[in-house]
């Protein structure tokens, strides 16, 4: 195939190709650190729950430290969600080995480093 070949290849992408292809790129550019902040974001999501269903005991103090408990989880949550918005936002996002590699891992595929290359 020479390189007039791969033009005219090139030209005969459809809209609805081009939007899938976006799509898969947008995905997986920066998978790695976004799945790991989703990661966290859901265990702080688990605590918040398991905070707000605790009942107080009668006559015990303790609302002071669940309210600062659920306020600190709530910042913690926001700085999370910041974080994976940004990276969606970033400029030079790329596919990295790593990216491919979180995304193969979360479809069942457990692929080496050399594998990847």
């Amino acid at each position: 195939m020479d390189y007039e070949e791969d033009d005219a290849a090139i030209q005969e992408i459809t809209s609805q190709e081009e939007q899938q292809l976006r799509r898969v790129y947008d995905l997986l550019c920066d998978y790695h650190a976004r799945s790991h902040l989703k990661r966290e974001y859901a265990q702080r999501e688990e605590k918040l729950t398991a905070v707000s269903v605790k009942k107080p005991r009668p006559g015990v103090t303790e609302d002071m430290g669940q309210a600062a408990e659920i306020t600190k989880l709530t910042e913690e949550m926001s700085l999370l969600d910041t974080d994976i918005r940004r990276l969606a936002e970033r400029e030079d996002r790329k596919i990295r080995l790593a990216d491919l590699g979180e995304a193969l891992r979360a479809l069942g595929k457990k692929c080496s480093k050399k594998e990847l290359l």
